[in-house]
């Protein structure tokens, strides 16, 4: 009778094993699984279960570690009676080796690391079985988590709580793999980014400035408006009425060929003035572009918190963002004028006053702030805190000086950045205004 019930104990023993590297090989191959992987297969049965149970980890996780700590129990239970039938002075010494080594081998090390080297094989097959004992320990693991996250809640902590499916990490994540791989290139990988950072990029950033902008008069005839078109090369031209600051529509330079072909030189432009699409310098980029794709408008005019006019914004402006600069012919006069950025001999750069602080802070390793001014030359203008003359400078915390190198009437075209003899910069100061007052940034 003994010995029947020793069959039974070690079968049961066995079991108990068996069943905890089970629940070994779920849990690894559903932390081991990409989430992308899933969402491959929308349609399968299992996949839609494998889904539900990685939007639910800590109820997944927590059922494992239930069932775990049960069979554990069970089989060290089971053990040490079998030791206690043979050996009564040894039982919990062998119980503890044989159960140890037992789990450590097959209900740990060995199912696991064979689920991780195929994830969502094994987690397909997997996920019927685990969620049934989800289901079937849901009181147990719902009190149990509920505990938890209100002994967390006691400690200052806050309770997981499920995210999306897919994260922007994700993808980053993948797309930064991907490269490194060699399954993207560096300027694929660039430009992936670049969308995302859409969503954290302002008009305002990307936008003409209004002093760069090319505006027409509404009461300027048809010959006027052709010959600015052909001299500056846009075929779209804003046009105002009485000032910049009242942006009223936009002409297309087909329209002025129609004009013309009409012998209507003369004509005012009124007549051709479409509206234009107002938009504020703090919205995001990503949202324009879904408004301007709906609305099949390809620009738009920016305007302040006052309602002047700020800037110009077109399609081009959005998309350069993603795929860097692009050139066409218009372009060509462009490539003859210097680079936004030039290193002289002496260690002193020379810098567009319109260059982007991020991009200047990258390019020379500084840490000129942000929070106020998009471009060089309004920080610079903000230092002065007036309109300075060539050759002025100022000095900034850290050893960096600024050199006015450039200006056309009030507007700073380019700045001379001086950094110390040491090339270190310990760090810069917020802004602060050392002229007089009634300055403005370009």
């Amino acid at each position: 009778m003994l010995s029947n019930a020793r069959a039974y104990v070690l079968i049961g023993i066995v079991a108990l094993v068996i069943l905890a590297g089970i629940f070994a090989a779920a849990e690894a191959s559903l932390l081991a699984l990409s989430r992308l992987r899933i969402a491959q297969d929308p349609d399968d049965k299992n996949a839609v279960i494998l889904r539900r149970l990685v939007d639910q980890r800590n109820r997944y996780l927590t059922t494992i570690l239930i069932a775990n700590t049960i069979i554990l129990l069970a089989s060290d239970s089971l053990a040490t009676w079998l030791a206690i039938a043979d050996d009564v002075w040894r039982p919990v010494l062998v119980a503890t080796i044989i159960m140890t080594a037992a789990v450590l081998i097959f209900g740990e090390i060995v199912p696991k690391m064979i689920a991780v080297q195929h994830a969502y094989r094994y987690a397909l097959k997997l996920a019927p079985f685990l969620n049934f004992f989800v289901t079937l320990l849901r009181p147990i693991t719902w009190t149990l988590i509920h505990m938890t996250n209100w002994i967390i809640g006691l400690f200052g902590g806050e309770p997981t709580a499920s995210g999306p499916y897919v994260t922007e990490d994700d993808i980053r994540a993948l797309v930064s793999a991907g490269e490194k791989q060699g399954v993207l290139e560096e300027d694929e990988t660039e430009m992936i980014h670049s969308i995302f950072e859409l969503g954290d990029t302002m008009v305002r950033e990307v936008m003409t400035p209004r002093i760069d902008m090319v505006c027409a008069d509404v009461e300027d005839p048809v010959a006027t408006a052709v010959d600015l078109v052909i001299r500056e090369g846009y075929s779209k031209v804003p046009v105002f009425e009485e000032n910049i600051d009242h942006i009223i529509g936009v002409i297309h330079d087909r329209e002025l060929l129609i004009a013309v072909s009409r012998g209507e030189l003369q004509k005012p432009l009124r007549a051709f003035v479409r509206p234009i699409k107002a938009i504020p310098e703090n919205k995001k980029v990503d949202e324009l572009l879904r408004e301007m794709q709906a609305e099949k408008v390809s620009v738009a005019i920016v305007v302040d918190e006052y309602g002047g006019t700020a800037g110009l914004v077109t399609m081009e402006d959005i998309l350069e963002e993603i795929v860097g600069e692009i050139m066409d012919e218009t372009d060509e006069a462009e490539q003859d004028k210097p680079p936004e950025f030039k290193e002289l001999p002496n260690g002193e750069f020379i810098v567009d006053a319109r260059m982007n602080i991020d991009d200047v802070n990258e390019q020379l390793s500084l840490k000129l702030p942000t929070e106020e001014f998009e471009s060089i030359g309004g920080y610079t203008f903000g230092r002065f805190g007036r309109v300075p003359a060539v050759g002025e400078q100022v000095s900034i915390a850290g050893g960096l000086t600024l050199v006015v190198e450039k200006t056309v009437g009030r507007r700073l075209l380019s700045v001379r950045i001086k950094k110390p003899v040491n090339g270190a910069i310990i760090g810069v100061v917020p802004t602060q205004r050392i002229g007089g007052a009634g300055g403005s940034s370009p």
